[in-house]
């Protein structure tokens, strides 16, 4: 997703050679974390078919960010009726609400298209995506949790891992912009029930 340069430019640091080295695992570590930090199933371009269950009395479906819709089926028929909306209002190109234009009573909902953020993820997703990178990087150096070491008495005491919470409140306005964990029904596109994300 992030090539070594784009990374580098958003770390304002070369990679190390251990990062260099591991980057293709340390991004997908990395990516994992942010889907699950703001509650989607994919980042960038990926055409899929994903399925919802539609909730009743209301005309608005909550999606996993997509660029383009190709069908929309309810209970298997489709439907051309609706329009494709950001229920954010952060002006992008991608969309995360189907509006229909009657109410939806509860129907299984099938949308097939291109979900993401479209082919480059925005930018300040980029940077938290930069600095989860940075921090696996820094989990599995080993060293960095050692706290205190005795020889001796031979003990050894490792530092509470801070590092992430440290992140994640450094991030949370970017987290909130995008984060679709409160909304429901939506964390991976298959059928889920509404639970609340805390990332504490």
């Amino acid at each position: 997703m992030l090539s070594k340069n784009k990374l580098e430019s958003l770390l304002g640091r070369p990679l190390t050679s251990s990062e260099d080295t591991n980057r293709e695992l340390y991004l997908n570590i990395a990516e994992e974390r942010l889907k699950e930090l703001i509650c989607v199933s994919t980042l960038t371009e990926d055409t899929a078919t994903k399925l919802y269950d539609a909730p009743k009395q209301t005309k608005l479906l909550y999606v996993n960010p997509l660029t383009a819709v190709t069908e929309v089926t309810l209970d298997d028929e489709v439907v051309e009726d609706y329009d494709l909306k950001q229920w954010d209002k952060l002006d992008a190109d991608w969309y995360n609400v189907i509006v229909f234009d009657d109410r939806l009573k509860g129907e299984r909902v099938a949308v097939t298209g291109t979900f993401g953020y479209g082919e480059d993820l925005p930018v300040d997703l980029q940077l938290l995506l930069a600095n989860l990178f940075s921090l696996q990087s820094k989990e599995q150096a080993t060293d960095n949790r050692v706290e205190q070491k005795s020889i001796e008495g031979f003990s050894v005491r490792y530092k509470d891992s801070t590092d992430y919470h440290s992140l994640v409140e450094k991030f949370t306005d970017t987290i909130h912009k995008y984060s679709q964990c409160s909304i429901g029904e939506i964390l991976s596109g298959d059928t889920q029930h509404e639970r609340l994300y805390h990332i504490f």
